[in-house]
């Protein structure tokens, strides 16, 4: 049976399981390191290497693919020895990988620079869209299409005998954070060239794309950005002709602010490829930053997928990352908030790569700052090293997925808490990215929330459009202003007169989307109905009953988050956010859980997450050692009548012996 995805979670052989992968640039290392750091791997704890296939790499001259043979580009090889070593494989073959390469690993024929008759991607200003320097061609120039569509029935052919059950490939992942990372930048970025314009016309006859300071069609453009980008991953697709889980690769907002913010929340509408599933990257800041929380939360919460990437290894990137504890941290909020799935990247560090894959020192300086922060070793503070010795984190790395092999299937077949959903019109976030004051923009209302429920616990989801059937049944938060659709203003009231309390930030809206009068939820709220209205977010959220702090969780500053299993289980997880200037003092956790009370320590900038069943402690993770900050505590964690306990400080992973009677340390 091929591996199929539902719900977000990666099922192989009929058994759903988190992803836990760990990134492996096969095309940076010498093959005869492959084989020892692919075991490495295995040892680690990971199931699954995930890596880029760049296409410049694989390309001997156009239209003619080397992947066998001495070297290491032999791909097939490289698959060989994954399944040789008892992991699955999910490749990335782009077209466009970025992964610090020249032309994010693209073949310079195909840019459009130097005369190759490619036409550029354009922003609204006439700039072209570009790569470490270098402009990138249009995702409509239809030369560039057909260039991508032969490259990509190559990768397909060489694939398609080595999908699970007969090889290693148990996913896929398509594009790289949209067709050239463009998710996160603002509406306006991408894509203006004549091939992108006339394909707007296309599908939108009669409209024009919208200008900066030029009134006029942003819906329809941000509703073309979903759809065109939805397509794309799809031929993209189609193109490979695989029959195993294709991935996206979303990217997190750039910025929580205005109109950063709303851009982003504008592209995560409900216009999603057919063929493509959800999976985020994150490549946020300090999760201590309350702006970079809340982009990170929103990526994830996006929709049910895995983790497709997190920074173990690059501290050019943010120096932090090259403790464990940071990257930690962050898979494990992730998994809280409901990923499917963790990432290592990148899970080995490799040196020996061959000039066409390194940048010019002009180039490596837009990425890194400085030229030598990319020179090898790529990945210098990874788990295994470049010669696949142990690096910083593997030890670390190692009592995590020993937690998460443990409690893989039943964390997967959970679902977040949910309290309180929030609405998201992408349709208004539009508007908003532009600069239209139809309504507040998101950094005055969206931001606020998420920053409300993090801090106080409150759990949420997020719907667009219209709540899931679960959702429909609790407490609603959305925003608003002058104008709403008619239809949207019916549906808010339909929850409201059900009894179910509706928050709305901003103002009531007195017209529909024509500008025709509309007064259906200013009439609901006259009538008594359960809506409340605000401006003012934070001082709302502070006073709305479905948001105030849950009673049955103490801890000092400590963020408590909840995922509910169908068989009884019930994963607490728990964060300690570092605070900068604060004190190090360790904080006392109490909660409850199925009338049982749950107690432990957490560190600061520490995390855990504790599972129970049916009334007993089934398994717990705790970071008990904090590597930037020199602190390390001794786990101890009391449910009931059960007990973990640490044999000495640090990190401490556990699960209940199959014999019941004790635990696994």
């Amino acid at each position: 049976m091929s591996p199929v995805i539902r719900a977000g979670v990666v099922v192989v052989d009929d058994r759903p399981d988190l992803l836990l992968t760990g990134d492996y640039p096969y095309y940076r290392d010498p093959a005869g390191r492959w084989a020892a750091k692919l075991s490495a791997m295995r040892a680690a704890g990971l199931t699954t290497i995930s890596f880029y296939v760049p296409w410049r790499h694989h390309e001997l001259e156009p239209g003619r693919f080397a992947f066998t043979g001495p070297g290491n580009r032999d791909l097939l090889g490289f698959l060989g020895l994954v399944q040789a070593a008892g992991l699955w494989a999910m490749p990335k073959p782009g077209p466009y990988v970025h992964a610090e390469l020249p032309l994010g690993g693209l073949p310079d024929r195909v840019g459009p620079a130097g005369g190759t008759g490619r036409t550029a991607a354009l922003c609204a200003t006439g700039e072209p869209l570009s790569a470490q320097g270098y402009p990138l061609p249009s995702p409509h120039d239809p030369v560039f299409r057909e260039d991508a569509g032969q490259w990509l029935r190559a990768v397909g052919d060489v694939l398609r005998p080595l999908i699970h059950p007969h090889g290693p490939v148990v996913a896929v992942q398509v594009g790289n954070e949209g067709w050239f990372g463009e998710t996160a930048l603002a509406a306006s970025a991408l894509d203006y060239s004549a091939p992108g314009v006339a394909a707007f016309t296309r599908r939108h006859p009669g409209r024009r794309p919208p200008r900066p300071g030029a009134g006029g069609g942003y819906a329809a453009w941000a509703a073309w950005l979903n759809e065109s980008l939805a397509d794309g991953l799809d031929d993209i697709g189609a193109h490979l002709d695989l029959d195993v889980p294709l991935l996206m690769n979303a990217a997190p907002p750039a910025e929580a602010r205005s109109p950063g913010l709303d851009a982003w929340l504008s592209r995560s509408g409900p216009a999603t490829p057919r063929t493509v599933h959800y999976g985020f990257t994150n490549w946020t800041g300090d999760l201590a930053d309350d702006d970079e929380l809340t982009r990170y939360v929103l990526a994830v919460k996006r929709a049910p997928g895995p983790a497709m990437e997190e920074n173990w290894s690059l501290p050019w990137v943010s120096p932090a990352c090259a403790a464990a504890c940071v990257p930690i941290y962050r898979s494990l909020l992730g998994l809280a908030c409901g990923a499917t799935g963790i990432s290592v990247y990148t899970g080995c560090a490799t040196a020996g790569w061959d000039e066409h894959l390194t940048m010019d020192a002009a180039h490596r300086r837009t990425v890194a700052g400085d030229p030598a922060l990319l020179d090898p070793p790529y990945g210098d503070a990874a788990p295994i090293g470049v010669d696949g010795s142990p690096g910083p984190g593997l030890d670390a790395l190692r009592e995590f997925t020993g937690f998460l092999r443990a409690a893989g299937p039943a964390l997967a077949a959970s679902r977040p808490e949910v309290d309180v959903v929030l609405l998201v019109r992408p349709e208004q976030a539009a508007l908003t990215s532009w600069g239209v004051d139809t309504e507040p923009p998101a950094d005055r209302t969206i931001a606020p929330f998420v920053r409300h429920c993090l801090r106080y616990g409150v759990p949420f989801s997020i719907a667009y459009r219209e709540a899931e059937d679960d959702d429909r049944r609790r407490p609603l938060v959305t925003t608003s202003g002058p104008l709403m659709p008619a239809g949207l203003q019916e549906l808010l009231v339909t929850h409201a007169r059900a009894g179910r309390p509706l928050l709305v930030l901003g103002e009531l809206p007195t017209a529909d989307e024509r500008g025709g009068r509309c007064t259906r939820l200013a009439d609901a709220v006259r009538a008594g109905l359960p809506i409340t209205v605000a401006a003012d977010a934070r001082t709302a959220l502070a006073a709305w009953p479905p948001t105030a702090p849950r009673a049955d969780r103490t801890g000092d500053g400590v963020l408590q988050l909840r995922r509910i299993g169908p068989a009884g289980d019930v994963f607490v997880f728990l964060f300690h956010p570092p605070v900068p200037g604060a004190g190090a003092d360790p904080a006392p956790v109490t909660t409850t859980i199925m009338g049982e009370t749950l107690r432990t320590t957490l560190m600061p900038g520490g995390c855990a997450v504790v599972h129970c069943r049916d009334g007993e402690l089934a398994g717990a993770y705790l970071k008990g050692h904090h590597e930037l900050l020199g602190l390390t505590i001794r786990a101890d964690i009391t449910f009931g009548d059960d007990r973990i306990a640490g044999h000495r400080a640090g990190d401490l992973s556990a699960h209940r012996h199959p014999s019941r009677s004790a635990f696994r340390i």
